[in-house]
């Protein structure tokens, strides 16, 4: 059943890095018993537009290692050139690039960050230059929570969520995290991982499916009952080895036809040379070819 609006969390699109980054911290910071793995689930829950596009992308290149590692990538992708901590990242970078002393932020933003930018625009040219476009001062919006059956959820999750308690009744019997925080990134996890499954194969890589496994063995310990969405997850894996071993016999057959049909060509000029030769040999001689 849905309650009433529980709290006020920042949605980052793409606009407005600091705040949001400052608010998620800060949440953070006032309970012990987040998990990494909360809080990148956390985080993901409140990433939209453009930002969501990138994550996805991100992802399919490379998996995010932390809360701190997502955080620096969407500083290097997203951040104000004015940010304190972005200036940081880039003085590390430079620095490690050309084996310089530590430098210290007064010192760089004093004197090299032009520099800076110079050298690291060409280590990483797509993601710095976006990184140092003219900051942006735009507030990120804002989403309200819902609580659903004693979950935080954003207020589009939750037609979703009522189908999920609607269809599994009994899902969150024996979930054990009590911190409504830590219940939100669980719920959130779960929901990514649902949509996750409902893609069509060929849009999932091997590293998504191993990414839903690590959730799955998550959320289960979280005390989610989720046998079928094991069994779901386990169909969606058969299915992406049936469609790769699928297109490996595909191009099998495909150069097997095309030998074939290379050889029909051959057979058909072969077969036009023996008629032109039995046409040959058929024909009748000329009196004047007899009296030679």
């Amino acid at each position: 059943m849905v309650k009433e609006f529980i709290v006020e969390v920042p949605v980052f699109t793409g606009y407005g890095l600091r705040p949001w980054i400052d608010w998620m911290e800060q949440y953070f910071a006032q309970y012990d018993d987040f998990t990494d793995l909360q809080k990148q689930a956390m985080a993901y829950g409140v990433i939209e537009g453009e930002a969501l596009s990138w994550y996805h992308q991100r992802q399919k290149m490379l998996l995010f290692r932390s809360w701190e590692d997502l955080r620096d990538c969407l500083l290097l992708r997203f951040g104000d050139r004015d940010d304190p901590q972005l200036i940081k990242l880039l003085a590390k970078q430079w620095r490690d690039e050309a084996n310089l002393p530590r430098m210290t932020t007064t010192d760089l933003r004093d004197t090299d960050l032009r520099k800076v930018n110079s050298v690291l625009a060409n280590v990483e040219p797509v993601m710095l230059n976006n990184a140092l476009e003219q900051p942006s001062k735009e507030t990120p919006p804002v989403r309200e929570l819902m609580d659903v059956n004693g979950f935080q959820v954003l207020s589009s999750q939750v037609d979703f969520l009522n189908v999920i308690f609607e269809k599994h009744p009994d899902i969150a019997i024996e979930f054990r995290p009590k911190n409504p925080h830590l219940r939100k990134a669980c719920m959130t996890l779960l929901l990514s991982l649902i949509e996750t499954l409902c893609q069509p194969p060929q849009n999932l890589s091997n590293e998504d499916l191993v990414e839903a496994d690590n959730a799955l063995t998550y959320v289960k310990a979280s005390g989610f009952k989720v046998d079928w969405l094991e069994k779901r997850l386990e169909e969606v894996k058969e299915k992406k080895v049936e469609e790769q071993n699928g297109e490996i016999r595909i191009q099998e057959l495909e150069e097997g036809l095309n030998e074939l049909k290379q050889k029909c060509l051959d057979m058909e000029a072969m077969l036009e040379k023996e008629k032109a030769k039995v046409l040959a040999a058929r024909a009748s001689l000329k009196l004047e070819d007899v009296l030679l």
